[in-house]
């Protein structure tokens, strides 16, 4: 099939090219007619090449070029394995090329040692070489849109190799880039039905699902993932938000965990397990895993958020606060640590303390407007007359 393509660049596989790359021995054994026909070629090349060689023959170099360059896709010593092994042929085709460039160079050099010949020779040689040209111009330029985009070589291929698992794989992933989840999910779900084994189309798919709000469906790929590469915590993570949006906690749980067993410092297998543990009230232990991503990422507001939230959920409310203090000395520009600090300040009854922390919030983007209407905390200082003030725009 390969060697065809050579001559034939527009040739299609009657079948995919994927020959199970698994087997001990390539392919079906010695006799297989993919193997021994590959075999006969290569030794009618081979023969070629040695008469040639033996003549002193110049063409005889770049034969011997696409000969050396053939042997990784002849089947002859690991099987071709799907039809990226076409991308073999194109050091073959340049020594095939070579050796018809040396080949016409000497039929024109035999020409012109032909008086009689000399002129209708040379004339046919050049109509000939015109017309090939005009051939592989207009071939190419057929063929230039394919390299276009990186979709568009996949949709190539596609075309040409449509049970190759790996062609939808990467029709998928250039859905992503093109910020189409919907063509993503129908690219991996074809590529799954071609091969349901493979751990990275389920997880994408999976992730997919997962960005589409499809929980319920998303957890089925990505609990293959799970099962086929149990010690990758990737898989564990996003099926652990999957069960976190169904609202099955402890399962959620169960998945963060064994990932953060695999690698505990991996900031996302922390995040997803402190997730899970304070969806499940277990606050205290979520409040740890929040202090440890703090420690990675001191600036990130969103995890000082669930360090302090967790906190206060745990009923350490000294601690919470101090954690509120120290992340509002630390991100000046972000209103909810001013809130965090007022809210404290508001339930111990300390208001002129609460008011100037609404204030900084108000002034960092706050609505505290709003915030004096809804948050409990700050409920018994909306008849201040401080609350008035805040409740406009900031000066």
């Amino acid at each position: 099939q390969l060697l065809l393509a050579l001559a034939w660049p527009w040739h299609r596989p009657a079948v995919t090219l994927d020959f199970a790359g698994g087997r001990v021995f390539p392919l079906g054994g010695a006799f297989d007619p993919r193997v021994l026909l590959p075999a006969c070629a290569i030794a009618l090349l081979l023969i070629e090449i040695v008469l040639l060689w033996r003549k002193r023959r110049l063409p005889a170099l770049p034969l011997l070029l696409a000969l050396a360059a053939l042997l990784p896709v002849s089947n002859l010593l690991v099987p071709t394995a799907s039809f990226i092994g076409e991308r073999f042929l194109y050091l073959p085709f340049a020594g095939v090329a070579l050796a018809a460039a040396v080949a016409w160079e000497m039929a024109g050099a035999c020409l012109a040692s032909r008086p009689a010949a000399r002129g209708a020779g040379w004339g046919g040689a050049w109509i000939a070489a015109a017309g090939l040209i005009v051939i592989c111009a207009v071939t190419a330029a057929a063929r230039a849109g394919e390299w276009k985009s990186e979709e568009a070589i996949a949709r190539a291929w596609s075309a040409r190799f449509p049970n190759e698992p790996m062609v939808w794989n990467r029709l998928g992933l250039a859905a992503l880039e093109g910020n189409d989840p919907e063509g993503a999910r129908e690219h991996f779900q074809r590529s799954l039905a071609l091969d349901p084994d493979n751990t990275p189309v389920n997880l994408r798919l999976g992730m997919v699902l997962s960005r589409l709000g499809r929980w319920a469906e998303a957890v089925a790929p990505l609990g293959r993932a799970v099962g086929l590469e149990p010690s990758d915590p990737e898989p564990r993570i996003a099926l652990s938000r999957a069960y976190l949006s169904l609202g099955r906690a402890a399962d959620a749980v169960r998945e963060a965990e064994a990932a953060y067993a695999l690698r505990p410092a991996l900031p996302a297998a922390r995040q997803a397990l402190g997730s899970a543990l304070f969806e499940n009230g277990r606050y205290v232990e979520a409040a740890g895993m929040y202090r440890l991503l703090v420690g990675d990422e001191p600036q990130s507001a969103l995890l000082r958020h669930g360090l302090i939230l967790s906190l206060d959920k745990a009923g350490r409310h000294d601690d919470a606060e101090a954690e509120a203090r120290e992340a509002a000395r630390r991100i000046p520009d972000s209103p909810i640590f001013d809130l965090w600090c007022a809210r404290f300040a508001a339930r111990a009854g300390r208001t002129d303390e609460a008011f100037p922390r609404l204030r900084e919030a108000r002034d960092s983007g706050g609505p505290v407007g709003r915030w004096l209407h809804e948050v409990q905390d700050l409920l018994p200082l909306r008849d201040d007359p401080r609350a008035r003030d805040l409740a406009g725009p900031a000066r």
